[in-house]
C-alpha cells in the first residue's frame, strides 16, 4: 500500500516540527507550510492527499477546510489544535475534517488516524467507475437538488467513520 503525501499547514514552528518528526518516523513524504497562503498553494498544486491543518487561525482555517472538502474528492483534512474546544471540534467535522486532534494527543492518535484515512483513500481509489456512480446516485434517491447532494456527500463521509453522527438537512418543498 502506497502511503499518501501529506501537507502540513501549521504556523507554530514547534508544533510543525513535532508533526514533521512523527511523519518522518512513520515514513510519510510531506510538504510543510508555515502560513495559510503557502498551504493554499501546496493544496492547489495537489502535493498531498492528506492535509494536517492548524485550527488556531479560526475562520481562515475553516475557509481552507471547506475549500478542501468542496474542491478535492481525493483529499482529506485533519485538524490539529493547540487550544482544543468541543465547539471547534464539532465545527471542524461539520466543515469536512475527518478528525480533530489536540496537540497533546498528536503522538498517540495521529498514526491511527492516518491509517484510517489511508484505508479510506485506498478504498475510494480501488472503486470502479460503476461503484462510484452508485455513490453519486444511491438507489432510491430521487432528488437532485444541491442541498440533497451536500447531504449525501456528508452521509457518505460519515458512513466511513466509526463515530456516531447526526446529519441535519432542510426539508424540501413539494
Amino acid at each position: 500500500m502506497k502511503k499518501s503525501s501529506i501537507v502540513i499547514v501549521q504556523q507554530d514552528p514547534h508544533l510543525r516540527r513535532i508533526l514533521e518528526k512523527i511523519l518522518e518516523e512513520l515514513d510519510y513524504h510531506y510538504y510543510s507550510a508555515d502560513s495559510l497562503q503557502k498551504g493554499y498553494q501546496m493544496i492547489n498544486d495537489q502535493l498531498g492527499q492528506v492535509v494536517l491543518l492548524e485550527d488556531e487561525m479560526e475562520e481562515k482555517s475553516r475557509k481552507l477546510l471547506r475549500y478542501i472538502y468542496e474542491t478535492f474528492d481525493e483529499m482529506e483534512a485533519i485538524i490539529i489544535s493547540n487550544t482544543p474546544s468541543i465547539p471547534d471540534a464539532v465545527a471542524a467535522v461539520k466543515d469536512g475534517a475527518v478528525d480533530y486532534i489536540t496537540a497533546e494527543q498528536i503522538a498517540a492518535r495521529l498514526p491511527a488516524v492516518l491509517r484510517t484515512v489511508e484505508e479510506r483513500l485506498n478504498r475510494r481509489a480501488a472503486q470502479s467507475p460503476d461503484e462510484l456512480e452508485k455513490i453519486d446516485n444511491p438507489a432510491g434517491i430521487i432528488g437532485r437538488s444541491e442541498a440533497l447532494q451536500v447531504a449525501l456527500q456528508k452521509a457518505q463521509k460519515a458512513a466511513e467513520s466509526r463515530e456516531t453522527v447526526m446529519i441535519k438537512v432542510e426539508q424540501g418543498k413539494n
